[in-house]
This record gives structure tokens, sequence and C-alpha cells, in this order.
């Protein structure tokens, strides 16, 4: 498995910026090529009102971080994380008191921001760029 590592890569790669729809090859020769930061953008699933979506901060991260991405020249972007913390449970608080909301405590969302970001750094990323990354990244 290891000696695929250093396989050359069988077809053209995409022009794309988003790390999952990448093969592992593209992102590799990617990173060889200077894109050495990785973007973490975090939106949500809640209440905007009643004539936005609820997934509107993830549909909007899709275009900014793509946009941030190709200007800065060296940067891919990790898959988006379209859940955050949005208010309690029980009893509902925040935007957890309107339906379609979707929340995670902050304990879990740190650890996914956490774990995504020990995975980019254990690849070779150099900048991991979070606007929530945790003090232990």
């Amino acid at each position: 498995m290891l000696a695929g590592l250093t396989q050359t890569r069988p077809i053209a790669a995409l022009d794309s910026v988003f790390i999952e729809e990448l093969t592992w090859m593209e992102v590799r020769d990617a990173m060889r090529a200077g894109k050495k930061t990785v973007i973490i953008a975090s939106g949500g699933v809640e209440a905007n009102g009643p004539y936005l979506a609820t997934g509107k901060h993830n549909y909007v991260l899709r275009a900014t971080t793509e946009a941030i991405a190709r200007k800065l020249g060296n940067a891919l972007v990790a898959p988006i994380i379209p859940f955050v913390p949005e208010g309690n449970i029980d009893p509902p608080s925040g935007h957890m008191v309107f339906s379609g909301s979707i929340t995670l405590s902050e304990e879990t969302f740190e650890l996914l921001v956490t774990e995504i970001a020990a995975s980019m750094k254990v690849h070779g990323f150099e900048h991991i760029v979070s606007s929530r990354t945790p003090a232990a990244t």
C-alpha cells in the first residue's frame, strides 16, 4: 500500500480546490505544487427567516471558500462542516427553537474541528485556517 504513495497519477487532475472532489493523488500533487494551506470552514443549519434556506451558511461558504482558496493560490478547502452549535436541545434554546435547525454541543464541535485539523496536519498542510480552530491544533 505505501508503495502506491509514489505512484504517478493515471489521469489529468480536476481543476478544483475542494479536497472532497479530488482524488488522494490530486491532493498529494497539489500539495507538492505548493498548496500547503487548508481552509476549514463551518456553516450551520439554522433558521434564517421565512425566505432563506436553513443551510444558507453552507451554500455561502461553498462559494466564498473557493474564491478565497483560488485568490490565495496555495490553498485547498476541507469539506465544509455543515453543523455547528446552534443552541441547546433540552430545553431548546437559540436557533433550536426553530424547526429544521440542527445543533452540536460545543464539546462535540471542538473535537470535530480538532480532529479535522489533526488529519490535515498529518498529511503535511503547514497552514490550517479555520474560523474556530481550537487551541490544541
